[in-house]
């Protein structure tokens, strides 16, 4: 508030102040601070995806898919941008969409490490299950048996998969991996 006081042009100011009443819950107030940093700076990516993440905190999905494209162009190898607009894509059931956004998350090495299980769910979705298998297993190369529910949905999907193909070996493999 006081960086605010002295200079009401502090972009970074206005952005935090918007994170921190997202963090209180208190998406009014954030918009109000967000859209007062894109007004001053409407290049500022952050205030862009907080004002998208806002809209999203009330199910206000195509508003947020706005934002987020919004804060995409302005940092397009973001990979947050586009996991983000994928999952309200997803939310509108928009599953090419998001499966595009996903994609493109992943294309751009994917920080948080969620595109690919987003993406395998989505080929699941829309019934590509040859897809969907390929980047179930490449998650799991990726999260090296790491304990989590993701871990647990790709190899149950994985031994159904195979089972379904008679490839039993590989089943069983998947099976007792998760069963372990």
């Amino acid at each position: 508030m006081r960086a605010i006081k002295l200079d009401k042009k502090f972009i970074s100011a206005w952005t935090l102040m918007g994170h921190e009443y997202l963090e209180m819950k208190n998406a009014g107030a954030a918009i109000e601070s967000y859209r007062t940093a894109v007004d001053a700076e409407p290049s500022d990516f952050r205030a862009w995806y907080g004002l998208g993440q806002a809209y999203e905190m009330h199910a206000m999905y195509s508003y947020a898919t706005h934002y987020y494209a919004t804060a995409a162009l302005a940092k397009p190898q973001d990979s947050r941008m586009w996991n983000a607009l994928s999952n309200c894509y997803d939310k509108m059931d928009k599953k090419m969409e998001a499966k595009k956004c996903s994609e493109r998350a992943e294309r751009f090495r994917d920080k948080e490490g969620i595109a690919l299980h987003k993406l395998a769910k989505l080929h699941v979705s829309i019934g590509d299950l040859e897809r969907a298998a390929v980047c179930f297993e490449r998650n799991l190369r990726r999260k090296d048996m790491e304990d989590s529910s993701e871990t647990s949905e790709a190899l149950l999907f994985l031994a159904k998969f195979y089972r379904d193909r008679g490839r039993y070996e590989e089943a069983i493999q998947h099976a007792r991996r998760l069963h372990d």
